[in-house]
């Protein structure tokens, strides 16, 4: 190379030499074409000059070979000319291209670095990415996402196919043989409603709460376990009056919500349900309507007539059959169907943006409170119980007789609980979920939330409707919490609702044989009637 140099004087440096020089001596990122354009024939022959001096390092030499330049590169000719060299100093020459190969190794090098560290961000990213979808795997492959049918091995795929047809009988006695059977237990103790209301009543809540049971069983026995978090409502079931408001997502809301009530004691079978119009005359619907639930017709036009009919059936029934929990979902509809209208209406007015409920509707707990809530004469509850002890001592038979003294007391509704149910990554489940147990096994989770009803602003409302949304808004935030972290509160733990197996086959078999034995008792009653109207021509 350097022979070369020496037979020819004058020789031009490779374009893209010249350029990163160039780039290489401002330390800064820059245009090449303008640099070329301003530096073309003069910087390297500085460069070279600078170069040659007794500099303590090379950088520092191109630093002052710049500064030279510009110094008098203003007042040379700026024709574009071919850089030359001297004979004598072809060595310039060979010490540009000695430093031009040094500086390309130094930024081949720090480009090596670059790359390095960039490879290991890139690496860090990738890796973080990696595991975020590694999370997002677990997450999507967590108890209760996926079929059961995709889960399942051979074995398994087998003995549940075998099982749907038991399943599918397991569950349609509920609502025609255990039906039939109700009404079979019912009709014997009928002359007691008027003669003895109390035993009545209890007949008709035993009866009502074991098919509660029942349908309670379709998910445990599928594999789905109900947990429960939140306060302790235990001591609340016996003897206290409760309203219920419940977030509403499928069918399968009401029968956890019965699975759950088993093990609330007295207040299961002295429930009161507000349930829409549409139920009236399904097997449930006509059992609850003898039980004393209430169907709601839905809509503005019997907006108004519907509250003030359930005030008044309010005031009739929930003494006088001393009901105890009042039991309604204040969405008014499941979550998947009123989700957009409510997130709308609610950016409307800007009321709260809610994700995992709905803004709840508040008329139905208004005229509730209002008739059967906290009463603002409760001072002189004290001297009333001391009057009406002396009336139940004056009248026992009658107190014994219909609970007399609870229509004279009224004890009021104290509590109100807020009742959130989640189901696994917000999916909920569906009664044919339940009956033929399509989704892998998961959990339910609820939970329990006691407010004092003397604290909801019910008569005055503006502040009924603030207060149920701040509610709404919390329940809201446990379900983002659940469905993010798989729990409603970091470290709680739940209590199972187990139901043993030996009670659930011991009241099958009770009501089946119970069935079988009315169906025989019935039938032969009815041929006697037959034979008494109807004799037989010849004997």
């Amino acid at each position: 190379m350097f022979d070369g140099l020496k037979k020819h004087r004058t020789f031009e440096l490779p374009r893209a030499m010249r350029t990163f020089a160039l780039i290489l001596m401002y330390r800064e990122p820059a245009d090449p074409k303008l640099l070329w354009e301003e530096f073309e024939e003069d910087l390297a022959e500085d460069f070279i000059r600078a170069a040659n001096r007794n500099s303590t390092s090379i950088d520092e030499a191109a630093k002052e070979g710049l500064q030279d330049h510009r110094q008098y590169a203003g007042q040379r000719n700026t024709r574009r000319t071919p850089i030359r060299l001297p004979d004598t100093d072809v060595s310039y020459g060979c010490c540009f291209v000695f430093y031009t190969f040094l500086c390309t190794k130094d930024i081949c090098m720090q480009r090596r670095k670059s790359e390095s560290r960039l490879a290991s961000e890139l690496s860090t990213a990738s890796s973080s990415k990696q595991q975020s979808q590694r999370n997002d795997n677990n997450k999507k492959h967590l108890p209760g996402a996926r079929s059961k049918w995709s889960t399942a091995s051979t074995l398994e795929k087998i003995k549940w196919i075998f099982l749907i047809p038991f399943r599918t009988l397991f569950c349609v006695s509920n609502v025609t043989v255990f039906f039939f059977a109700y009404f079979g237990f019912l009709i014997p103790v009928l002359w007691m409603k008027p003669a003895w209301p109390r035993l009545f009543w209890y007949c008709e809540g035993k009866l009502y709460r074991w098919l509660q049971a029942f349908i309670g069983y379709w998910g445990y026995t599928a594999g789905y376990d109900v947990y429960e978090y939140g306060d302790d409502i235990s001591p609340y079931c016996e003897s206290d009056r409760v309203i219920m408001m419940i977030n509403h997502q499928s069918t399968a809301d009401v029968p956890t919500l019965m699975a759950l009530l088993q093990s609330k004691g007295t207040a299961t079978r002295k429930t009161l349900w507000l349930m829409d119009i549409m139920f009236r005359w399904s097997p449930f619907g006509i059992i609850g309507a003898i039980h004393g639930d209430y169907f709601i017709q839905q809509g503005k036009a019997t907006r108004d007539k519907e509250i003030d009919r359930l005030k008044e059936y309010v005031n009739k029934i929930f003494w006088e059959r001393d009901r105890r929990w009042v039991i309604l979902f204040p969405e008014g509809g499941f979550y998947y169907k009123r989700v957009q209208s409510s997130q709308a209406y609610a950016k409307k007015n800007g009321f709260p943006h809610l994700e995992h409920t709905t803004l709840p509707r508040m008329g139905a707990v208004k005229a509730i409170l209002e008739v059967v809530g906290p009463r603002r004469d409760e001072n002189n509850e004290e001297s009333v119980k001391k009057n009406n002890v002396l009336k139940l001592i004056k009248d026992t038979y009658g107190a014994i007789r219909e609970k007399k003294y609870v229509k004279d007391t009224r004890p009021p509704i104290k509590y109100v609980l807020d009742v959130t149910i989640a189901y696994p990554h917000g999916e909920p489940l569906s009664l044919a979920t339940l009956i033929f147990g399509t989704r892998e096994k998961c959990d339910i989770a609820v939970n329990y939330k006691m407010y004092n009803a003397e604290e909801v602003p019910f008569r005055d409302e503006i502040k009924l409707r603030d207060w149920i949304y701040k509610v709404y808004e919390e329940k809201d935030k446990l379900l983002d919490n659940y469905y993010k972290y798989g729990a409603f509160h970091h470290g709680e733990t739940g209590h199972r609702i187990v139901f043993p197996w030996s009670k659930i086959i011991g009241q099958y078999v009770f009501w089946a044989v119970s069935f079988y034995v009315q169906y025989r008792i019935y039938m032969w009653l009815l041929m006697a009637v037959y034979r008494f109207f109807f004799p037989p021509l010849f004997v």
